[in-house]
């Protein structure tokens, strides 16, 4: 066999397995994405733990996130607001901060990543 065939069987080879890894890789990655969405704790997004973090005291820190400002605990600032009653433009404007293109993709911007 000449070189040349030899290199470009060598070559095809190490695409191939390349392939193989990454393809591999990627379906074990989106089994453990499905295996989370399905089967993962969503005990954070129910409504009573949703109330109890709202009765918690939040603590507010400087930049460097370890000195403390201080605190604030009371009734009168925080309250359990169903997603029905949240106007559209604050959730608009709240996506807007988060991801300017939530509404041009799919879910994941790889350009933002």
């Amino acid at each position: 066999m000449s070189k040349i065939k030899k290199f470009f069987k060598s070559l095809t080879l190490n695409m191939a397995l390349f392939a193989v890894v990454s393809l591999s890789g990627f379906l074990g990655i989106a089994g453990v994405v499905v295996w989370q969405v399905l089967y993962g704790d969503h005990s954070e997004l129910e409504k009573s733990t949703i109330l109890a973090k709202i009765q918690e005291e939040t603590t507010i820190y400087y930049l460097d996130e370890t000195t403390r400002i201080g605190s604030i605990f009371d009734s009168h600032h925080r309250r359990y607001v169903p997603l029905a009653e949240i106007p559209t433009t604050m959730l608009n404007a709240i996506v807007a901060a988060e991801d300017k293109n939530f509404y041009n993709h799919f879910g994941i911007d790889p350009l933002a990543i």
